[in-house]
């Protein structure tokens, strides 16, 4: 949704009646045409006054009253009141007094039931009010009758309450780590766990130790080291070390030493990271064969070991939608990126061709194993 709406943005200020004809086709048939009205609705050059009037109108109960479209709705209220007409908000001041009406069949003569209905209209009659937004004689009279309903609600809770819902914001990742550069290795990657996720304003990702593993190769390599010794394979943090973010931007990354400690990964660890080898392998493959071959037979050898005892791995993390699209699909699929690689990288004699249908056409499952056994180490130096 975030990337619809940074595409309206775009053509709002390349074509702005576009922007306005692209808004009037959006319906009220999903909560996603819901929210995308509502936000319309704020947005003074996409919606005239009268036009964001009719949306606020055209919300059924279910989408007027839900705790998910509540902030977002309450704001564009509040953006657009001044611009309404007297008579325009007085009709919303009229249903915003009415309350939520899910619970009306069971009684309206219920206590409970009239408490909530009371406690729903002031919650967002008093943010309004506390928004500077202008109510009129009768609806400031007729909410202190309502008071008399919940007379142990607090004003101040009242007025806040319209600030919990959901709003529009954009997520972008943060890859600060100047904290993990104190800690000593072993704390590295718990700390970067504590560190991980959504910022409290919920405007960041934050991801150190991607950022560690960016600057610093060497040292989120040597945490990655010391846990699986420990045996202990955080999957978040090899996803964010093997992350396109960081294998794209890298300043220094120990190829031949991470291929083989992929390769050292028990089997069943291995299977729950091959989305992320896979992606990897399919990248750095063709380096890692040219400076580190015993590495690379390694790294084959092990993700050929997971196709073989797990088929289920075989299928893209992307459904098929279409029959027309099984190409895609195998592309996406672990064998469909280690198919590209060894296309790139092996001569025509060290692969054998068969059918693999709808999956792909180069049947890895069929070749021998490359020889473990080969000492790899006089290429891949271990720093061990």
């Amino acid at each position: 949704m975030t990337l619809y709406l940074n595409t309206i943005h775009k053509l709002k200020k390349h074509d702005i009646n576009a922007a306005k004809r692209e808004v009037l086709t959006w319906g009220f048939d999903s909560p996603i045409f819901v929210r995308l009205n509502i936000w319309a609705a704020s947005e003074k050059e996409l919606t005239s006054p009268s036009c964001a009037y009719e949306i606020f109108c055209n919300l059924d109960d279910l989408s007027f009253w839900s705790g998910g479209h509540e902030s977002d709705l309450m704001h564009s209220l509040a953006k657009r009141w001044i611009e309404l007409s007297s008579s325009s908000r007085e009709q919303l001041e009229s249903r915003l007094l009415q309350g939520d009406s899910k619970y009306d069949n069971e009684g309206s003569n219920d206590d409970s039931v009239r408490r909530y209905k009371a406690r729903s209209s002031l919650n967002r009659l008093f943010w309004l009010k506390e928004q500077e937004c202008s109510l009129s004689e009768s609806c400031l009279q007729q909410c202190e009758e309502l008071k008399a309903v919940i007379p142990d609600q607090k004003l101040e809770n009242i007025k806040l309450s319209a600030g919990s819902g959901v709003q529009f914001y954009s997520i972008s990742p943060d890859y600060k780590y100047d904290d993990l550069l104190s800690l000593k290795i072993s704390e590295l990657i718990p700390e970067a766990t504590k560190q991980n996720g959504r910022s409290h304003d919920h405007t960041k990702d934050n991801k150190p130790f991607a950022g560690l593993a960016r600057k610093h190769g060497w040292l989120a390599f040597f945490a990655l080291y010391l846990s699986a010794k420990n045996g202990k394979y955080p999957e978040n943090s090899w996803c964010e070390f093997l992350s396109h973010y960081v294998r794209e931007n890298a300043e220094e990354q120990p190829l031949g030493q991470i291929a083989d400690l992929i390769s050292d990964c028990p089997l069943d660890i291995s299977e729950e990271l091959i989305y992320t080898i896979s992606d990897w392998f399919n990248v750095k493959g063709s380096v890692l064969k040219a400076s580190y071959p015993r590495a690379f037979q390694r790294l084959l050898n092990q993700v050929i070991k997971i196709f073989q005892h797990n088929s289920r791995i075989l299928n893209s993390r992307y459904s098929e939608r279409t029959a027309t699209e099984w190409c895609n699909t195998s592309l996406n699929s672990p064998i469909g990126k280690i198919t590209e690689l060894l296309i790139q990288v092996l001569d025509t004699e060290e692969v054998k061709l068969t059918a693999l249908p709808q999956i792909v056409w180069v049947n890895f499952i069929g070749l021998p194993l490359l020889d473990k056994d080969q000492d790899h180490h006089n290429e891949s130096k271990s720093p061990f």
